[in-house]
């Protein structure tokens, strides 16, 4: 892990493989491209057998719509084809925004160091 860049900001590791690749260093960071644009891309479908990691993909392209690009939580719409699927995406979202919210409450000195794998930058002002 590399040094404290902002003592009001914790840093959160990526975890899906949507967002991550080798990079040398954090400033490397910036140079990344989104995997979705909001400004280019205005539909994404996520077709998959059971069990290949579709909810925790959409979970984790909504947390970057929302983290990196700004966009609105109520701005997004996501549709499934069951109300099990659905539940299970509503759970998994918010359980994610939850832990998110505790790590920015939290004085831990392992959120406030920069990862060197991609992260999610969030100023806790």
């Amino acid at each position: 892990m590399s040094a404290t860049k902002n003592s009001s900001s914790v840093y959160i590791p990526k975890q899906s493989e949507l967002f991550k690749s080798e990079l040398k260093s954090p400033a490397e960071q910036s140079k990344l491209e989104p995997v979705f644009s909001a400004s280019v891309d205005r539909l994404a479908v996520i077709e998959a057998s059971a069990g290949t990691g579709k909810t925790f993909a959409l979970v984790e392209l909504v947390m970057e719509l929302v983290l990196e690009q700004g966009i609105p939580l109520k701005s997004i719409l996501l549709v499934t084809f069951t109300e099990k699927a659905t539940s299970e995406l509503r759970l998994r979202l918010r359980t994610k925004i939850r832990d998110l919210l505790d790590a920015c409450e939290k004085d831990d000195s392992s959120y406030k160091t920069i990862p060197e794998v991609p992260y999610w930058e969030i100023d806790t002002f």
